[in-house]
């Protein structure tokens, strides 16, 4: 879905879009923000009850601010659709919510990552220079995740089993590419899911700078 007046769009994804989405969204559109990256970044949930709040103790970890009063005040979970499908980007908080997505809508998987495998690509050479398409933000957005795109089925093995089918399956052989839920049995701490979320934005927001400039 185009963002305002073509503005870039990032849709992040977990379970019941109560705790790890919305934190995503959070941290990624302060981040943006900070480093000049205009971006509109929404979530979603693939299991959803519409209308939860977000989780009290993921917010609580989260960096005071305006942004922050309003992702409390506001937040209402949703159920991942067809139009917020559309996104230049989609985040998966694992690769059991990016193998889900992947089954429901086939024609994104070039665009889905897990929130770490996405750092993780973007941070490892060479990914495919920048080459100033032309359309501002969006254009520049959605090129970074074919650049993603084009270093991850580099790095798979060839044939048949290749990105797609390995996508839908949900098997990977880095668990490392997951932030785990905290409201799963014997799942993470919310504390050490907060960590992980702003390690990931953090690299992955960096990586797209240093992309841009060359």
């Amino acid at each position: 879905m185009p963002g305002p007046a073509g503005l870039a769009t990032v849709l992040v994804v977990c379970r019941a879009n109560i705790c790890r989405s919305p934190a995503t969204t959070l941290l990624l559109g302060r981040a943006a923000e900070e480093a000049l990256l205009p971006v509109a970044v929404s979530s979603a949930g693939v299991s959803v009850r519409p209308g939860i709040r977000c989780c009290s103790q993921i917010a609580a970890l989260l960096p005071p601010g305006q942004d922050l009063a309003a992702l409390v005040e506001q937040h209402r979970s949703r159920q991942v659709d067809v139009a917020s499908m559309q996104a230049d980007l989609i985040l998966a908080a694992d690769r059991s919510v990016r193998a889900d997505l992947a089954r429901r809508f086939p024609d994104a998987v070039s665009r889905i990552f897990t929130v770490r495998e996405a750092a993780s690509l973007a941070a490892t050479p060479p990914l495919a220079p920048a080459s100033a398409p032309p359309g501002g933000e969006r254009s520049a957005w959605s090129a970074f995740g074919q650049a993603m795109d084009e270093q991850r089925i580099g790095s798979l093995p060839r044939g048949p089993s290749r990105w797609p089918r390995l996508v839908r399956s949900g098997r990977d052989p880095a668990a490392s590419l997951d932030v785990g839920d905290a409201h799963a049995p014997n799942g993470p701490r919310h504390k050490d899911v907060a960590a992980e979320l702003s390690a990931a934005v953090e690299a992955l927001v960096g990586s797209l700078v240093r992309w841009r400039a060359g």
